[in-house]
């Protein structure tokens, strides 16, 4: 078994990456140590989106998802499920007909058994950890890759917020600012001397790039940017977090997130 400093050596690593592809890199290298090469890690909103890694075969990933087996999948319970548990086909009392075709289809691609550990991320996101080929894992390992879990959706949140955020053009960053200090969209309208249907039209824009469902969940990815921290500063409530808000040339110029427009 993996020595506790060792598994916190590697975690410590993992919340170091710099990029979305050397974090999965690092996550996967996370599984070798414990001899486990198939994996899944998968986050599911109450709006039905999904975003995944795994390494399972590619046919079945592209398969499942097209299919969206996600949201019948009996070993993604939403909300009913908050210990680990060992699977497979046996171990479901009662599946639909599409539940017993989609553990059929899978067994075929080589998805047999394994553990999920269920990962609690908020009200609106349930997240699940798949070990694949493994039952009744030691606990320790079940602990370290929780913790593992965690920190991969918290960097990858991190991490795919300042790409988003490089994509804002100095206005729509003018206005997040001001948004960032409270101002409702009548004062940003007149501190930018600009109308407050253009302020509306600059927020859309804003949610879109950010793939955000409003502009307070907007306004938390902004804060999750420009905070560097696990689980991000929400500038929408904390207003002196606000004075910590690089200008658009500083962040250009500085390289602190990838170069804006």
């Amino acid at each position: 078994m993996v020595e506790r400093q060792q598994a916190e050596n590697w975690l410590g690593i993992l919340k170091e990456s710099t990029s979305v592809d050397e974090l999965n890199q690092r996550f996967v290298e996370i599984f070798h140590h414990y001899s486990t090469d198939r994996f899944s890690i998968v986050k599911i909103s109450t709006s039905q989106k999904v975003d995944f890694f795994e390494t399972y075969p590619p046919e079945w990933i592209s398969y499942y998802v097209k299919n969206k087996y996600y949201l019948i999948d009996p070993v993604f319970p939403w909300g009913k499920m908050i210990l680990p548990f060992s699977w497979d086909i046996e171990a479901f009392d009662s599946l639909t007909l599409l539940q017993n075709q989609l553990f059929h289809q899978a067994h075929d691609y080589g998805v047999v058994k394994g553990t999920t550990i269920p990962l609690v991320l908020g009200q609106n996101d349930q997240s699940y950890l798949t070990i694949l080929d493994t039952t009744n894992p030691h606990p320790e390992m079940v602990h370290a890759l929780s913790f593992a879990g965690h920190i991969y959706w918290n960097v990858k949140s991190e991490l795919q917020s300042k790409q988003s955020l490089s994509l804002l053009t100095r206005r729509e960053y003018e206005v997040m600012v001001l948004k960032a200090q409270g101002k409702p969209i009548k004062v940003v309208a007149g501190n930018l001397a600009i109308s407050e249907a253009t302020v509306v039209f600059h927020l859309r824009n804003i949610r879109q790039k950010l793939n955000a469902t409003s502009v307070e969940h907007a306004l938390f990815l902004f804060g999750v940017a420009m905070s560097g921290t696990e689980n991000g500063s929400d500038v929408s409530k904390d207003k002196s977090s606000f004075f910590n808000i690089p200008s658009y040339d500083q962040l250009a110029s500085g390289r602190s997130i990838p170069l804006l427009r």
